[in-house]
C-alpha cells in the first residue's frame, strides 16, 4: 500500500511538472515573437504568435498577444505604408512588404474576435481602428467608416481625412473632427486642427478653415499659460500663421489660381485610386518628407488621371502614395523634367511612370567578385537607343539612401546587351557616400567604402531618343534580392574588423601602425581618410591621406574630395 501511495505521489509531481513546462512553451513563443517584433522582422514574429495562441486555451488567450499576431500579418496594410514618391530623389520610404490575402483575411478575423468576444480586453478597442485603416487600404470605404466610427474615440486625425477627402463626404468628416477637438480634453493634437482646416478648405468653407488654424493656435496658448511644465508637444503649430495667410490670399485671388495635373501608369496603363500629394514649399520648405505626409491630397481616378485645381502661384512639389503591390518590381522612370514652379492661372503637369524591370541575364543575384573586373548583360528593351551602367554602395541602416549615388557615364550602345564593370575605377567614387547614426556618428561602412566585404549594387537604365529615361532593372521597392548587388571581396584586415564592431579609436591605430610597414596600401589611406573627417572633424588629417591616394592612384574623385574640404 505505501509503495501505490509513492508511486501516484510521483506521479502527480511528474504531472505538475509537465503542467508548468507546457503552460510556459506558449510563453516563450510570444516572448520570441515579440523580440522579432521589435527587431522588424514581423514575419518571423506571426509565426510565434501563431504558435503561441494554437498552445494557449481560448479562454486563456492574452489579447495583446492577438493584436500583435493581426499587426504582424497585416503591418503593410495601411495609409501610412502607401510607398511614397516625391521629387527630391529617385526612390521614395514606405512599406515594400505587401501582405497577402491570406494573411489580412486571417488578420481581419483576429480584430473581428477582440471585437465581438473580447470586448473587455483594453486591446479590443484599438481593433475598431485598425479594420478602419485595413478597409481603408482595400479601399472600402464604407467597411472602413463602418470600424472608424465604432472606435473613433481612439481614431487618428489623418486616418479620418484620409477617409472623407477621398469619398468627398467632407460634411462627415468636419462634423466628426470638431466633436473631438470639443471632446478631447486630455491632450493637445494639431493634426486634429490641421486635418479640419484642411477639409474646410476642400468644401469652399476659407473662414471656417481659418477658424479652426486659430483655435489651435489659442488652444496652444492657453496650454502653455496654465500648464507649463507639463512637457505638451505643439508639433506643427508654428505653420499656422503661414497657413492662414495663404488661405487668405485663396480667398481674395481667385483670378490668378491655377492647376495642378498629371497621370499614374503601370505599364502604360492608367492606375486609379493612387494618393497624390501636393507639398507648398512656401510652408513646408525641407527637402524630405516622413512616411506618413499630412499634405493635402486627391487621388487619381479608374484611368489613372489626377486634377487640382483653385492652387496659387508658387513652388510646389507633387508626390504619391501608390500601394505597393502595383509596383512591385517595377522600376520608377524618374522624370527629370518634374515641373516645380506654377505661374499666374498656369498648368504644372507631372507625371508618374513605372515600367516593369529591365530583365538582368548575368551575372546572378548571388555573386562574389575578388577581381577587378565583372561583366554585366541584360535583356534588350524596345525603343532603347543607348543604356547607362548605374552603381551604388548599400550601406548598412542606409539601404533606401544608398541608391543611384553614382552614375558612371559610360553609355552601350543599342547593338550590345553588355557591358563590363571596372571595379578598381568606382573606389573613390563612394567617397560621397556617408550615413550616421541618429547621435552623428558614423556608420561603418561609412569608414570602409567599398572595402571589407561591401555591398555594391548595379543596375542599367534605357534611354530613348530623345534622351528621357524608358527603362531600369532597378525596382523602386527594395527587398533582399533588389537591386541586384555584388559582394566584393577584398582582404579584411584586422583592422576592417574593429571598424565592423565600432571601435573606430582602436581601428585608426591598428591602420596607422599598418601604414608605417606599407606605405603605399590605399586600403588603409582611405579608412583613414574617412575617419579623420568623420569622426575627429580633422580635415587637415583626412587631406593629407587623400592627398597621398591621388599621389599613388592619380583619380581625380580623390583630388575632388580635398577640394571640397579646402570649400
Amino acid at each position: 500500500m505505501r509503495y501505490f501511495k509513492i508511486k501516484v505521489k510521483h506521479l502527480l509531481l511528474i504531472a505538475a511538472a509537465l503542467t508548468v513546462i507546457y503552460s510556459l512553451i506558449p510563453l516563450a513563443y510570444s516572448k520570441a515573437a515579440q523580440s522579432y517584433k521589435q527587431n522588424g522582422i514581423p514575419e518571423h514574429a506571426a509565426v510565434y504568435y501563431e504558435k503561441a495562441l494554437s498552445l494557449t486555451p481560448d479562454f486563456l488567450r492574452s489579447g495583446k498577444d492577438i493584436y500583435d499576431y493581426a499587426n504582424s500579418l497585416s503591418g503593410g496594410a495601411t495609409e501610412e505604408s502607401l510607398y511614397k514618391i516625391f521629387p527630391y530623389g529617385h526612390g521614395g520610404s514606405g512599406n515594400g512588404r505587401v501582405p497577402t490575402d491570406e494573411a489580412l483575411d486571417t488578420a481581419i478575423k483576429l480584430y473581428k474576435d477582440l471585437i465581438e468576444n473580447r470586448s473587455y480586453d483594453p486591446w479590443a478597442k484599438w481593433a475598431h481602428i485598425r479594420l478602419a485603416e485595413i478597409y481603408m487600404y482595400l479601399g472600402e470605404h464604407k467597411e472602413a467608416e463602418k470600424y472608424l466610427m465604432s472606435g473613433k474615440s481612439n481614431a487618428d486625425a489623418r486616418l479620418i481625412y484620409a477617409l472623407y477627402n477621398s469619398t468627398g463626404e467632407y460634411d462627415k468628416g468636419i462634423n466628426l473632427l470638431e466633436d473631438l477637438i470639443k471632446n478631447n480634453k486630455s491632450y493637445f493634437d494639431m493634426q486634429y486642427y490641421d486635418s479640419l482646416a484642411q477639409l474646410y478648405l476642400q468644401s469652399g468653407k476659407y473662414d471656417d478653415a481659418i477658424r479652426a488654424y486659430k483655435s489651435a493656435m489659442t488652444k496652444a496658448k492657453e496650454i502653455k499659460t496654465e500648464s507649463p511644465g507639463e512637457g505638451y508637444t505643439f508639433f506643427g503649430i508654428e505653420d499656422s500663421d503661414a497657413k492662414i495667410n495663404k488661405i487668405e490670399r485663396l480667398k481674395n485671388n481667385h483670378d490668378i489660381v491655377g492647376t495642378c495635373k498629371g497621370r499614374v501608369t503601370v505599364d502604360g496603363i492608367g492606375i486609379g485610386g493612387v494618393k497624390v500629394y501636393i507639398k507648398d514649399r512656401a510652408i513646408y520648405k525641407e527637402d524630405y518628407f516622413s512616411s506618413t505626409p499630412d499634405f493635402p491630397f486627391t487621388t487619381t481616378d479608374k484611368d489613372g488621371f489626377y486634377f487640382i485645381d483653385n492652387v496659387l502661384p508658387g513652388e510646389y512639389d507633387i508626390g504619391i502614395g501608390i500601394n505597393p503591390g502595383e509596383i512591385f518590381g517595377k522600376a520608377y522612370l524618374v522624370n527629370k523634367d518634374s515641373q516645380k514652379v506654377l505661374e499666374p492661372r498656369g498648368v504644372l503637369i507631372n507625371d508618374f511612370v513605372f515600367n516593369t524591370a529591365i530583365k538582368i541575364l548575368s551575372p546572378d543575384d548571388k555573386i562574389e567578385v575578388r577581381g577587378d573586373k565583372l561583366v554585366i548583360s541584360w535583356q534588350q528593351i524596345e525603343g532603347a537607343e543607348s543604356y547607362s551602367l548605374v552603381t551604388g554602395l548599400i550601406n548598412k541602416g542606409s539601404y533606401a539612401s544608398s541608391i543611384f549615388i553614382n552614375d558612371i557615364k559610360k553609355k552601350a550602345g543599342a547593338a550590345t546587351n553588355e557591358i563590363t564593370l571596372d571595379v578598381g575605377q568606382i573606389i573613390p567614387e563612394f567617397m560621397g557616400f556617408a550615413s550616421f547614426y541618429d547621435e552623428g556618428r558614423p556608420t561603418p561602412g561609412t569608414l570602409l567604402g567599398l572595402y571589407g566585404g561591401a555591398r555594391i549594387l548595379y543596375g542599367i537604365e534605357a534611354y530613348g531618343k530623345d534622351g528621357r529615361l524608358i527603362g531600369s532593372s532597378m525596382p523602386v521597392i527594395k527587398t533582399e534580392k533588389h537591386p541586384r548587388h555584388f559582394v566584393l571581396v577584398t582582404q579584411e584586415l584586422e583592422g576592417d574588423k574593429l571598424v565592423k564592431e565600432e571601435k573606430y579609436e582602436e581601428a585608426r591605430d591598428w591602420f596607422e601602425d599598418y601604414l608605417i610597414r606599407n606605405p603605399e596600401d590605399e586600403h588603409s589611406l582611405y579608412v583613414l581618410a574617412r575617419y579623420y573627417e568623420y569622426c575627429e572633424k580633422n580635415y587637415d588629417k583626412a587631406k593629407e591621406y587623400l592627398s597621398k591616394l591621388y599621389d599613388i592612384t592619380k583619380k581625380e574623385e580623390y583630388k575632388k574630395q580635398i577640394e571640397r574640404m579646402d570649400k
